[in-house]
């Protein structure tokens, strides 16, 4: 179902799936009007310190420098394993 939305930038109004509205607290009609409404209200577009995305992905980072580390440290390893 499809519901008519205003723009929380400009106040054009424009179609939305209902989905697409209710996973959302801001709407925008086009991209330009988000970028400017986020330069205006920084604090209500940053994610939240604790979000469940932003947690995985230092993980993932936290994840690929360990294995890198130890990449590293096998392959010196194994150079030092060969000249002896």
């Amino acid at each position: 179902m499809k519901l008519e939305v205003k723009c929380d930038f400009c106040g054009n109004e424009f179609i939305r799936k209902e989905r697409y509205v209710n996973m959302h607290k801001h709407h925008f009609c086009c991209k330009k009007c988000f970028f400017e409404f986020r330069k205006e209200h920084p604090e209500t577009c940053k994610p939240p310190e604790s979000s469940t995305m932003l947690n995985k992905i230092k993980r993932f980072a936290q994840m690929k420098l360990e294995f890198d580390r130890r990449q590293r440290k096998t392959r010196i390893e194994g150079i030092a394993n060969e000249k002896n």
